[in-house]
């Protein structure tokens, strides 16, 4: 527990990004020389006031603070940073996936985006109607008439009616990770606030795309894989999204404007430097796609996670080259199934298609207090357990709902095999989580509750 001043009772979190203080002084010898020396010092916990309380009272400070080196091809870090022996001689992700545009980013959500297509479908045709003046379309969306410093609202709706609605401007849209939604996408005016209209001609079907941060603000973690138009905020701070193809081909509209079907898979590209190809030649791998999910692989290893903590946190991910082509085949083999696994588009037998896996039966299962199905009664599925509320301007403030964490029974360990132990833990802890007071999915695995993705955990978001 590492409550800040800005933790309450019921929502402990507070702020996530970390807050430093930092004093920097410059002392300069009689003859002009300068030494710099940098000196660091974290404190955690519940009682760290305390701690600083008592060391203004005492004239002392209990914690030495460290000397720290910092590494300029790190961007010279400030805090101690873990790294591997020879992280830093690794190519960075673009060094070897050269194109990789942000996500987008409307400023517009509650027009622009929904969870379904229809509503959304609905909404626009509002937006673009003449019949509907500003009054009514306010009642529909604040969102749609409100202007900002760099966007006029009136303006672009009204050039937006003199031009027409364009068919099939409804593509998909992962929203958050794990969240796929659906995007009005507008190339022409300034309705989206970041269009990145070099992103959609390389969405097409068969292509995937990798999306991470430069920078973590919250602490690293493994990156998305997806196929759809990715959101900037699919990673909380800043999505850049790599490509596993360049598309020669009309992309995300296709060349029927009328129907809006994806364009035609024609003679794509490999999203590859020179560096990266001249890497696969050298090992004889002929397969382009096997370095894609290589990365894919060791992005998500907690290995790697673990040995380049700190290094990860301050600049693209670095990607370790195999010295042989049996190794790479097999990563990119693992890598193909993480990116099956995070893709909410792709069927995959026995977890959202055919029977399912064993592993995964016991695994939330919907429940009641009082026993029995909660689906028997529809009363009984609503959402009552304080897991949010709607803010100011439609923000979403996080709620502490309601979990009952306990130790996993032996029939749904026994049910689980060996997957138990890493999924719930050493203390082979696991999660009921309530939808409201009766009903709830029981036995959520502890790890599998705390999972973390693009700054959110996942499951509570």
């Amino acid at each position: 527990e590492d409550p800040s001043v800005f933790s309450l009772g019921g929502n402990q979190e507070g702020i996530q990004v970390g807050t430093a203080i930092a004093t920097l002084f410059r002392a300069r010898e009689e003859d002009g020389s300068t030494d710099a020396e940098v000196r660091h010092r974290s404190l955690w916990g519940a009682s760290k006031l305390e701690v600083l309380e008592a060391e203004v009272t005492a004239g002392t400070r209990t914690q030495r603070y460290d000397i720290v080196e910092p590494d300029e091809t790190l961007g010279l870090p400030f805090v101690p940073s873990v790294a591997s022996a020879g992280y830093t001689d690794w190519p960075r992700l673009p060094d070897l996936f050269p194109f990789y545009p942000p996500g987008i980013k409307t400023s517009r959500d509650e027009l622009l985006v929904d969870i379904d297509a229809d509503v959304l479908d609905s909404r626009m045709a509002a937006y673009f109607d003449p019949a509907v003046d500003e009054a009514q379309m306010r009642k529909i969306c604040q969102k749609a008439v409100r202007s900002t410093g760099t966007f006029d609202a009136s303006r672009t709706r009204g050039q937006l009616q003199r031009r027409g609605a364009a068919p099939a401007r409804i593509v998909p849209h992962v929203y958050r990770p794990f969240d796929l939604r659906h995007l009005f996408y507008e190339p022409e005016t300034d309705l989206l606030e970041r269009k990145r209209p070099e992103y959609p001609p390389h969405v097409f079907d068969g292509n995937v795309w990798l999306a991470t941060a430069q920078r973590a603000r919250k602490g690293y973690e493994p990156p998305l894989v997806a196929q759809s138009l990715m959101s900037l905020h699919v990673v909380e701070w800043s999505a850049s999204c790599f490509p596993l193809y360049l598309g020669l081909n009309p992309g995300l509209f296709g060349d029927d404007e009328e129907t809006g079907r994806l364009g035609e898979h024609r003679s794509p590209e490999a999203n590859l430097s020179d560096a990266a190809v001249k890497a696969l030649d050298g090992l004889g791998v002929k397969d382009r796609e096997a370095l894609f999910y290589h990365a894919v692989a060791v992005l998500h290893s907690q290995a790697y996670q673990d040995e380049n903590a700190g290094a990860l946190r301050l600049d693209w991910p670095r990607l370790p080259l195999p010295d042989d082509a049996l190794t790479l085949v097999r990563s990119a083999e693992i890598g193909r199934r993480v990116a099956a696994l995070l893709d909410v588009e792709r069927d995959i037998r026995g977890v959202t298609t055919g029977t399912l896996a064993p592993l995964l039966r016991p695994i939330a299962v919907p429940a009641t207090s009082a026993g029995g199905s909660p689906a028997s009664a529809l009363g009984e599925m609503s959402v009552t357990a304080r897991w949010g509320r709607s803010g100011r301007g439609g923000a979403v403030m996080p709620g502490p709902g309601r979990t009952v964490t306990r130790r996993l029974s032996g029939l749904e360990a026994d049910a689980m095999g060996d997957a138990a132990s890493p999924l719930c833990g050493a203390e082979i802890e696991t999660v009921d989580v309530y939808l409201n007071g009766g009903a709830y999915w029981a036995n959520v695995p502890i790890n599998v509750w705390e999972y973390r993705m693009g700054g959110d955990q996942v499951l509570k978001k």
